[in-house]
């Protein structure tokens, strides 16, 4: 009989417990809140990788000289974090005349598109067919096979003194994580927990932009992407 008493003493804690555990969860949905921390990577601005000798262009762009003045054009490693799982639909042709603000590729993500834009006036000499094929490429290191066009560059002085490098870099990136975070706590209520996460301490989700909806998406892509 004892034994009988433990046993379903210990039901009823078991029971109580599950009741309790599922009116906590129901609530976190309900305040919007993300109930496992751990089911999404997360970025923040100390872990945006950012090498040294790249331009960088404030729509997310970079451009590397190579030793025969080549320049390899890409998407930097915000970009690629924010933007999660991604194919790359189109690439500017090879010997198409491209000026600064021109699109190089367009990107899909979750059946949206983006435009990429060129950070520089130039002639195609070559696109990346490794990442049109395979685009986590871009996610392993975008700034070594991760390029996606390589441009025979013109007007480079001139175009120069718009792009980031250097210290200058470090702080605009800086800057872009916390108007990132702006533009997500701008979204409605329930599009919020999707971007920056409650239990540590405001990181971004990564492939945030994947879940914008259309409305969302095309500002993100004003707001972010345009030079």
């Amino acid at each position: 009989m004892t034994v009988l008493m433990v046993i379903l003493t210990f039901i009823v804690v078991i029971s109580i417990g599950v009741i309790i555990s599922k009116i906590r969860d129901k609530k976190l949905l309900e305040a919007g809140k993300t109930l496992d921390p751990q089911s999404h990577a997360v970025f923040s601005k100390n872990s945006v990788f950012t090498p040294k000798g790249i331009y960088f262009a404030q729509n997310h762009s970079w451009m590397q000289l190579e030793k025969d003045g080549s320049a390899k054009v890409g998407i930097d490693d915000f970009l690629q974090k924010i933007f999660g799982v991604f194919r790359i639909n189109k690439v500017a042709s090879v010997g198409q005349l491209i000026n600064k603000g021109d699109e190089i590729a367009e990107i899909e993500i979750n059946g949206k598109t983006l435009k990429i834009k060129s950070p520089i006036d130039g002639k195609v000499i070559s696109q990346n067919h490794e990442v049109i094929v395979d685009s986590n490429i871009i996610h392993e290191n975008p700034y070594e096979n991760g390029w996606i066009v390589n441009l025979a560059p013109v007007n480079l002085k001139e175009n120069l003194r718009s792009l980031f490098i250097g210290k200058d870099v470090i702080d605009w990136k800086n800057n872009e994580v916390v108007r990132f975070k702006d533009f997500l706590a701008t979204l409605s209520p329930t599009l919020k927990p999707i971007g920056v996460t409650l239990y540590d301490g405001g990181n971004i989700n990564e492939g945030v932009v994947a879940e914008l909806d259309s409305e969302n998406f095309k500002k993100f892509e004003k707001d972010f992407l345009s030079l």
